[in-house]
């Protein structure tokens, strides 16, 4: 599952300048800074028009303005309408700046966990956007405040579908039957389809709300189902390395024998399992793919060195791993 673009939050934490501007009293279409935030106020003017929404809105309230960022690469840019509202939730990302530039800490999840049921939409869009680059182990930890109807609601629609993947992960934190008929309704539509978008988010969502039972249903419908296109495999796969790191001890058993028996009938697949496990740093599957490589199984020339290269990194984490769990 591909984590997705910058937010604004990202944008204001990276901005080597950042103003706020409102119309210039003598150029009414131009913007003029009226707030310095961080940084100087840039070498040239705001090359950007006030457009007339924007120009009644801040005739109406005198405490609004327009964000902008620059930076010496690529200038100028416009970044989000700032209201009273919004203006709070910008105070608060500058206030952090060391803490959250370059990664998400709990305390940032903690400030946008709180406006996912804001009364603003655009506060509610910006929890959204933020919550899908949240680490799946601290997203795991959120109390779920949109209801379950509302993110069904939103999960096929055009405005809702660019935020499919993170409305699909809180479905499976919901533990509601409306959200596993999803999971199911979804996984029998794609089936004997090419393609799936979004296929590892619905994994990893019914695996969350089916433990064991949900591993068991991808691996007989998709990890050993040999007319099951790659893409799509690797999907699944991706969302089994997620939830190892933090399933119940049952489900991780049922992912490893999952993949254990996938290996056994399908060692083609062994060098997306050795990436996709990489990924998440999950170095459990070492052990089945060095027994492949040991045997007669069926590797492509061009999945051997991924494939080494993983044993090679699980041999050097393995001290370092007994050693957390001795201290655990």
């Amino acid at each position: 599952m591909t984590k997705p673009k910058r937010t604004v939050i990202d944008w204001v934490l990276s901005a080597e300048t950042l103003v706020l501007a409102r119309p210039d009293p003598d150029k009414e279409f131009s913007y003029k800074v009226s707030e310095v935030l961080r940084g100087q106020t840039g070498p040239t003017r705001i090359p950007f028009l006030v457009n007339a929404r924007a120009r009644q809105s801040m005739a109406r309230r005198i405490e609004d303005a327009v964000l902008f960022r620059w930076t010496e690469e690529s200038g100028w840019s416009q970044v989000a309408y700032v209201d009273s509202e919004y203006r709070a939730v910008l105070d608060t990302a500058l206030a952090h700046r060391e803490v959250w530039a370059g990664q998400y800490p709990a305390s940032r999840l903690a400030v946008f966990e709180a406006l996912l049921d804001s009364s603003d939409a655009r506060l509610r869009e910006l929890a959204i956007r933020e919550l899908d680059k949240a680490p799946y182990g601290l997203l795991r930890s959120i109390e779920l405040k949109i209801p379950v109807e509302e993110l069904l609601s939103d999960l096929w629609t055009r405005a809702g579908y660019p935020y499919q993947p993170i409305r699909v992960l809180l479905l499976g934190l919901s533990n509601d039957d409306r959200a596993r008929a999803e999971m199911y309704d979804y996984f029998e539509r794609v089936h004997g389809w090419d393609w799936a978008n979004n296929i590892g988010a619905f994994a990893a969502a019914l695996v969350e709300l089916e433990g064991a039972v949900g591993v068991r249903f991808l691996e007989h419908d998709f990890l050993l189902d040999p007319t099951q296109p790659p893409e799509k495999v690797r999907g699944v796969i991706t969302a089994l390395a997620l939830q190892r790191g933090h399933a119940a001890p049952d489900t991780v058993a049922a992912i490893d024998a999952a993949l254990a028996r996938t290996l056994d009938m399908r060692s083609e697949l062994a060098g997306t399992i050795a990436r996709e496990f990489t990924q998440v740093a999950d170095w459990s599957q070492a052990q089945a793919l060095e027994a492949l490589l040991q045997g007669e199984a069926h590797i492509p020339t061009a999945d051997l060195v991924t494939v080494s290269v993983y044993i090679s990194q699980a041999r050097r984490a393995a001290p370092r791993i007994s050693a957390d769990q001795q201290e655990g």
